[in-house]
Parts: C-alpha cells; structure tokens; sequence
C-alpha cells in the first residue's frame, strides 16, 4: 500500500521527466518524426522531409572526450597506513574493472545521463557467477524510464532523497533463481 500511495502521489510529476527524456532520446537516435504528429499542419500530406540531427554531435564529443581520457579507481594511504596495502588494493579494483568491463559501464552511464537527463549507476555483488562465496562487483545502470525518485531531493547524490523506487521486467528463470522462496507462486505464471 505504501508503494502504491508513492506512485500514485510521484507519477504524474515523474511522467513530465520521463515524457522529456523520451524526447531527448528519440532526437539523439535521429527519429524525430513525433514533431510531425504534435505541430503538423496537413496531415493528408506526406512530403519528403530531411532531418539534421544537431543533438547528437556536441553528446558524442562529451561523451567520446570522456572515454578518451576516463580515470581508474585508485588507492591512496592516509594517516601512515601502509603504501603496499593500497597498491594491492588498486591492482585487485583495476583487475576487476577490466574483467567487468566496469569502465565502459560508466561511460555509457554517463552517455545516457547527457542524452536523457539523468539515470541511475548501482554497484552491487553478483553471487550467482564464478565466485558464489564472495560475489563478482557489478554495475548496473538504471535509464531514465526505470525508477522513481523523490522529485525533491537537492543533493546531487541524492542522499536527501526520501526514496528511490527501480523497476524491471524480468523473465520466469529469473523470477525463479532470485526469489527462491516464492516457487509456488511463480511456476503458474
């Protein structure tokens, strides 16, 4: 019931967001045909109508600077710890963003927070691959039309955020591996 108030309270607002950054999107992929079915003036007319995509070159030299020159998770020692410690911390991070591909997940995050406003990075442990005691580090990347924020958060880190709700569909395999418990209710479906 809780959920339910949230998003019968925070949509309309978040479908404002939402509405823009599918905008956003679809003029950063070029398809910018909507424009005709909001301010067309004959519709019984189909001319043949070019379209220069001024959005997408200023996003890709952002973007495309980015990834040239994207910096590695680092180590530093503080109040005397020992240097070696963090040296060995760096290697492990920087091995497991290469083999995670850690790097390039960021820079697609932040290709899609300049195409479509904002979205959402989440690290999290995966137990289900080739360490199921300690977990493998992950990113996934929430996009703009896959969770709900509290509209009135001020803090870029969202740390004043009262909630952030994510949402995704996932198959009945997946259903099954992540809520173990809930067998009986999802085998039927």
């Amino acid at each position: 019931q809780y959920l339910d108030n949230l998003y019968s309270k925070f949509q309309p607002i978040e479908q404002s967001r939402w509405n823009q950054s599918n905008i956003d999107t679809l003029f950063y992929a070029g398809n910018q045909s909507f424009i005709n079915r909001t301010l067309s003036f004959s519709p019984g007319i189909t001319a043949n109508q070019y379209y220069f995509n001024l959005v997408q070159q200023p996003i890709n030299m952002v973007t495309g600077y980015q990834r040239q020159h994207r910096k590695s998770l680092v180590y530093q020692a503080s109040d005397g710890a020992d240097p070696q410690t963090t040296d060995q911390y760096t290697r492990l991070i920087m091995n497991v963003c290469q083999k995670e591909n850690i790097h390039e997940a960021y820079s697609k995050s932040c290709e899609l927070a300049s195409v479509a406003g904002m979205n959402l990075m989440q690290p999290y442990l995966d137990f289900t691959g080739d360490d199921p005691a300690q977990g493998q580090l992950k990113v996934k990347i929430w996009e703009y039309n896959s969770f709900l924020v509290d509209p009135f958060f001020r803090n870029p880190d969202m740390s004043d955020a009262q909630f952030i709700w994510c949402q995704e569909y996932i198959n009945k395999r997946v259903a099954e591996e992540r809520f173990p418990g809930q067998l009986d209710n999802i085998r039927p479906m």
